[in-house]
């Protein structure tokens, strides 16, 4: 039986995870209509989090197809399902499985959803109508000089059916500023109604810049702008056009006299065409198509119609005169309008309106017509008789699909791309655009630029192969002054108005990935020197870079290829550059065959420091981790480091604990550090600075106001920092929830999320756009984190070690010897030495180190004090070893003798083994077992829920208001009191057992823990089955050969299924 997969927050963003958000956008829009139509609005922050993790996260873009996104439509969750398992996703199918009656209430969940959100939309697009007829009442008719109109239609008279206001007023009318990409419009504004079915539903609003939105909430799908009233009769002997934008019909208006209509979205095209056949299905159509994106739409709707397809041409010279003006190419009707008037426009549309329309649906042309339609051929062979402007884009885009195929197959032999497949495609009779197309891919598979291929094609403008500068490797560029030139037969054209030359290629490994970086120096035309940067390969081609880093006086100059040469001019004309490798992580790394420790200053080695070797392990505070080189007396420093025992007298599992941890941090290359340690106390306690002393050893520049994170950082930030932080120690300051409950929360989670990847030593797994797999980081050091509060959850505090600090532990005499010691870089110089010591004995260590962990380990399971925790025992291993290698330093440096380091590692050993013992108290609170029965208790005194006796259904006989029963005494002598069952009841007593129906008791729990701020972080099923495995039920049933947790028991004469269990798991507050 296939198993289903139950829609629960849970299993959506376990899914998450298998689903790159750097997906392409169609993708990205179904799965957040798949998280909607699953959870509704609950699901709106889940979404969120997944989209900011994408490389073009846009909050206003985020929220805008989020609202769009609709509940109940084709898009459900298993259209998330199935992306996700696409992607390698495997759902625990153990996990609890949907039941029916729990599948009929996530569809009727789901159905209210959609009905809701239609009824909203509905209720949006009424509100929509309404804002638009008041809208349009209040503007005033266009008039020619709207800048808009005197643009785009120079010379045209506004048709009736346009009207315009001010941005001012409109906002004022439908009670916000109407925006477009986020920008507000502004100045004079032309509103154009759109109507469906004859009835205005919303209007597109253009302001003087152009700039276009809708009414919010307003219908538009099916609608369309009729430049004039509607032609009567069935259409015959009419020709009609209709296209994507006003300015695009009103210019096929202003040549042909033809009635044209505006879809006013070229995915609206088909739904118009369908539209105006069905009302004049004896017309001629014309379907005004652009070049670009919207041309299948309007390919499509000239099928839907029967309608003939209208493509603009334009020249050379025309392309080029746009593109300098605009800095994109022409596309549409009005384009060519403004550029060679309205007398080419009509002698192009009126070829196309002779070519007739194939009509109907039905797919049978009426008497007389000709469809324009052509089957696909093979190139080259199409017909070499071109029709006219009318353009038969099928046969064009099979041509083009067939090129791009035999480009692809062609692989990057220049041979069979430059002297076979260029000259067949420029003696096409493709459009020069489309020939165009092909070539650039051609230009880009064999590493040169369109102009020079167009010189080696025979016809093309050069004399075919053999010259000098036909030569794909020929670079046409020179240095003139400071300044870049492209040399070509136009003589000598500048690229820009600066010279830059790559010095360097730097190679950037933080351990799991490489990234090239192009060290680029620069100067102004002025000779002023520009600051040199880096600059990653991958986007170097792109050259946003130049603005980006060099600012406003960098200029790239205009032109259809002038990025493309200066790339390739940069990149040619820099010869003899070095390569370097910077390392992103502090740590061990083996460099030329021998371990060597990184840091912000090179590298610590068995030959001694290192200068040559550059590190660059983060930003801000992550710079400081860093040694200087030389030192200074080791006895002397070595024994500074000790004082940290002597931190807090009062409370010796402080500086054990940190001791500990500071020389446990750089053995994470040879045995896998898989906790933490949390620092926990009030304000004023000194936690902090105890953190800063404990991480100066890693460099003099920390103190308790210099920390490499704290609580504040994005969970992606303190992934990174940790990753870069290795075999070091890793301090997280001033875990403090705070703010709204939902503020909380989130803290707690990023706290799980942290201290989980270190116990797991995994990180988030993520995808680039095409699915490739980036690399997860995670903490490689030692976390030391510190707060007022710990974070919630029994399994993430088993993940460290915590001491509580109260205000008076904390030695201040020592305390500010040990800050002495961090700031002139003792304690740096003692781990310095540390670390000089076991360089060269790394190899062994990493042999050694796991074993005697595991022995260490299981001694202490043996001795039976890590009860907390099964791994309590693996924390205190991990102390002891690091303690024991630097007492046996200290040894060797002669710091201390082996007696004394014998005494003093017993007593620390005694310490830890007190303080690991200590940790089953962090632990109890967050037992989810204690936790139910706590809050069950606390509902049952706060009003709740109540227990009713098993036999009559009242109130219990012994304690009742324990049980939940509020005795109200009467204020009549000799009337008894009343008893009052508090909320709802959630079992039964009777002399000596509970039955207790799990369902209620539940619900009743999460109800108050929600009320609390706090939550049960436990399935049901999960949590019933911990009680059975602790013994706590009486009486379990076998049915069917599987075990029953709830047997049945009659109650009243009706038959229940109930847990049962004693009176005194309920009552006794030790359970």
């Amino acid at each position: 039986m296939r198993r289903q997969i139950p829609t629960t927050p849970g299993n959506v963003r376990d899914a998450l995870r298998h689903v790159s958000p750097s997906c392409d956008r169609a993708t990205w829009f179904r799965v957040l209509a798949a998280i909607k139509d699953a959870l509704g609005e609950d699901g709106r922050e889940i979404a969120d989090s997944w989209s900011q993790e994408g490389d073009s996260y846009s909050k206003t873009d985020f929220r805008d197809a989020w609202k769009s996104a609709k509940p109940g439509g084709k898009v459900t969750v298993a259209t998330l399902w199935r992306t996700a398992l696409d992607n390698g996703w495997k759902p625990d199918t153990e996990a609890h499985q949907e039941t029916e009656a729990e599948r009929l209430e996530r569809e009727r969940k789901r159905k209210a959803r959609a009905e809701q959100a239609e009824k909203q939309e509905a209720e949006a697009a009424k509100k929509a109508a309404a804002k638009a007829s008041a809208l349009w009442k209040a503007s005033a008719p266009a008039i020619p000089d709207h800048p808009y109109l005197a643009r785009k239609l120079p010379g045209t008279i506004p048709p009736s059916t346009l009207r315009e206001t001010t941005a001012e007023q409109a906002a004022s009318i439908l009670g916000y500023p109407p925006k477009s990409d986020g920008e507000p419009l502004a100045g004079r504004v032309l509103v154009v109604p759109v109507k469906i079915d004859g009835k205005l539903s919303t209007a597109e609003l253009i302001d003087e810049q152009g700039c276009k939105t809708t009414i919010a909430g307003g219908l538009k799908s099916g609608g369309l702008w009729a430049a004039q009233s509607f032609p009567k009769g069935d259409g015959d002997g009419l020709t009609l056009a209709f296209g994507e934008g006003v300015g695009t019909v009103l210019s096929c208006r202003e040549a042909t006299k033809w009635p044209v209509f505006a879809a006013l979205s070229s995915s609206n095209l088909p739904k118009v065409a369908e539209f105006l056949r069905n009302l004049y299905p004896k017309a001629r159509l014309l379907a005004l198509g652009d070049v670009g994106n919207g041309l299948k739409d309007a390919e499509r709707a000239a099928k839907v119609a029967g309608a003939a397809l209208a493509v603009p041409e334009f020249t050379p010279e025309e392309i080029e005169a746009f593109q300098h003006q605009h800095g994109k190419p022409p596309k549409d009707w009005n384009d060519l309008h403004v550029l060679a008037g309205l007398g080419a426009v009509a002698a192009q549309l009126g070829a196309a309106g002779d070519m007739g329309a194939v009509p109907q649906a039905s797919g049978q042309p009426p008497d007389g017509h000709q469809g324009t339609t052509a089957a696909p051929v093979s190139p080259p062979a199409m017909d070499a008789r071109r029709t006219g402007p009318v353009v038969d884009l099928i046969a064009e885009y099979a041509a083009l699909q067939a090129y791009q195929t035999r480009i692809e197959e062609a692989g990057g032999d220049p041979g069979q791309l430059i002297y076979v497949l260029a000259p067949e495609i420029q003696a096409s009779i493709l459009r020069k655009a489309t020939q165009t197309r092909l070539l650039k891919i051609i230009a880009r598979k064999t590493d040169t630029n369109l102009e020079s291929l167009r010189e080696l094609v025979p016809g093309g403008g050069g004399d075919g192969p053999g010259r000098g500068r036909a030569d794909p490797k020929f670079l046409p560029y020179r240095v003139i002054g400071h300044q870049l030139f492209l040399i070509d037969e136009q003589g000598q054209r500048p690229l820009c108005n600066f010279v830059a030359t790559i010095t360097e290629e730097v190679i950037y490994d933080n351990g799991l990935e490489e990234d090239c970086l192009f060290r680029i120096e620069g100067r102004l035309s002025d000779g002023t020197a520009l600051p040199a940067i880096e600059v990653a390969a991958s986007k170097y081609a792109g050259l946003s870079w130049v603005t980006a880093q060099w600012g406003a006086r960098a200029l790239v100059h205009a032109g259809n290829s002038i990025k493309d040469h200066l790339r390739t001019a940069i990149q040619g004309l820099s010869k003899d550059f070095g390569r370097r490798t910077v390392y992103g992580h502090t740590g061990w790394r083996l460099i030329d065959g021998r371990w060597g420790f990184l840091h912000g200053g090179g590298a610590i080695s068995a030959d001694g420091h290192r200068a040559d070797i550059e590190v660059r392990a983060g930003e801000g505070n992550m710079r400081r981790y860093g040694f200087e080189a030389g030192g200074g007396d080791l006895v002397e420093v070595v024994r500074a480091s000790l004082r940290l025992l002597d931190l807090a007298p009062n409370n010796l599992a402080l500086g054990v604990a940190l001791l500990a941890a500071v020389y446990r941090a750089p053995l994470g290359e040879a045995a896998t550090i898989d906790h933490g340690l949390f620092l926990a106390g009030q304000t004023g306690s000194r936690k902090s600075e105890a953190a800063g002393v404990a991480l100066a050893h890693f460099g003099r520049g920390f103190d308790a106001r210099h920390f490499p994170a704290n609580w504040d950082d994005s969970e992606s930030d303190l992934e990174a920092k940790g990753h870069g932080a290795k075999d070091c120690l890793f301090v997280v300051d001033d875990f403090k929830p705070r703010g709204a409950s939902s503020d909380v929360h989130k803290l707690h989670v990023k706290a799980d999320r942290l201290i989980r990847a270190v116990g797991n030593q995994s990180g988030r797994g993520r995808r680039t756009s095409d699915m490739k797999q980036r690399a997860a980081f995670h903490p490689r050091g030692l976390v030391l984190a510190t707060g007022e509060d710990i974070p919630r959850g029994a399994s993430l505090r088993a993940r460290m070690a915590v001491v509580e600090l109260s205000l008076s532990d904390i030695d201040n005499t020592v305390l500010s010897e040990l800050q002495e010691s961090a700031r002139v870089g003792r304690l740096e110089t003692a781990m310095a030495g540390y670390l000089a010591w076991l360089a060269p004995i790394m190899d062994e260590h990493k042999t050694s180190l796991p074993a005697q962990l595991r022995a260490i380990r299981d001694r202490a399971n043996t001795e039976g004090f890590t009860h907390s925790h099964p791994r309590a025992a693996d924390i205190y291993a991990s102390f002891i070893i690091g303690l024991d290698l630097f007492l046996d330093f200290a040894v060797h440096v002669g710091a201390a003798d082996r007696a004394a380091c014998a005494s003093l590692f017993e007593r620390c050993e005694t310490t830890l083994k007190a303080m690991v013992s200590a940790q089953g108290d962090f632990q109890a609170d967050q037992d989810e077992v204690a936790q139910f029965f706590g809050f069950l208790r606390s509902a049952l005194n706060a009003g709740y829920c109540h227990f009713s006796d098993s036999l009559h259904q009242g109130a219990p006989a012994e304690h009742p208001s324990f049980w939940g029963w509020r005795v109200i005494p009467s204020t009549d002598e000799g009337v008894p009191a009343i008893e009052k069952p508090q909320g709802e009841r959630v079992g039964w007593v009777d002399s000596t057992r509970v039955l207790l129906d799990g369902n209620a008791a539940f619900a009743a729990v999460q109800e108050l823990a929600k009320a609390t701020g706090e939550n049960l972080p436990i399935t049901q099923r999960t949590l019933w089955k911990r009680i059975h495995e602790r013994g706590l039920l009486l009486d379990v049933q076998k049915e069917g050969g599987k075990l029953r947790l709830t047997p049945k028991r009659t109650i009243a004469g009706v038959s229940r299924r109930v847990y049962v269990m004693t009176r005194r798991t309920i009552e006794d507050l030790s359970v």
